[in-house]
């Protein structure tokens, strides 16, 4: 039989605020803000993917854990480690990064890289998933960068340590859309964690939102 979980509390950002455009190095953030080294940039993906993802999720590095989080939302896209580029493609993206220095490290490249405008045109970023690095509480030089990211980035999702996925192929992982209704209790083997399906929720409201603030 499937192990059964107590849901615990849904996912709530560990920072959010009103969005913020990306701007040229000379304007708004860039006045702030310096751009990462060009050999830093993510590049920018300008191959078709079958996909018609509403967001597309970005890793800022190797093993962020961005390609299983696209695996588990069907509205999500899985973009690699690069942004998406294709003009009949969403322009909504989401970072991926493990909550870890050097995880955090890449999180503000990719983040400095969007605040100074050097990604495609319309690119808007909906906010950065933060990908627990390990089952332990994270060090405190961690905790204080990560404080220091959400200067830069206007919602911050956690996701916490499941050590099931480590053992599970990507293929096998249950997938939900953003209307998944929300459970008490979930089995791994059969249900997306409700952690993830309310960032999936998430996700989708504030797509809505930037897009009544493109209409005004």
């Amino acid at each position: 039989m499937a192990e059964t979980i107590s849901a615990t509390n849904a996912s709530t950002p560990i920072h959010t605020r009103a969005h913020s455009p990306a701007l040229p190095a000379s304007e708004g953030w860039g006045t702030a803000v310096v751009a990462p080294d060009p050999a830093e940039l993510l590049p920018v993906r300008v191959e078709p993917i079958d996909s018609r993802a509403l967001v597309w999720a970005v890793a800022c590095h190797g093993g962020s854990g961005a390609s299983t989080l696209a695996a588990m939302l069907e509205h999500v896209g899985d973009s690699g480690r690069s942004w998406p580029g294709r003009e009949d493609e969403s322009p909504f993206v989401i970072l991926v990064a493990r909550d870890s220095s050097d995880g955090l490290a890449a999180a503000d490249r990719a983040i400095r890289q969007f605040r100074t405008g050097l990604v495609p045109p319309g690119t808007q970023l909906v906010g950065l998933v933060l990908v627990a690095a390990s089952p332990r509480k994270p060090a405190t030089a961690v905790r204080q960068r990560r404080s220091l990211i959400s200067a830069l980035v206007d919602t911050i999702w956690p996701i916490s340590w499941h050590e099931y996925l480590l053992g599970t192929d990507r293929e096998q992982l249950p997938q939900v859309g953003p209307h998944e209704e929300d459970r008490k209790k979930w089995s791994p083997t059969v249900h997306v964690p409700p952690e993830v399906v309310a960032i999936g929720k998430q996700i989708v409201t504030t797509v809505k939102e930037l897009l009544e603030l493109d209409e005004q």
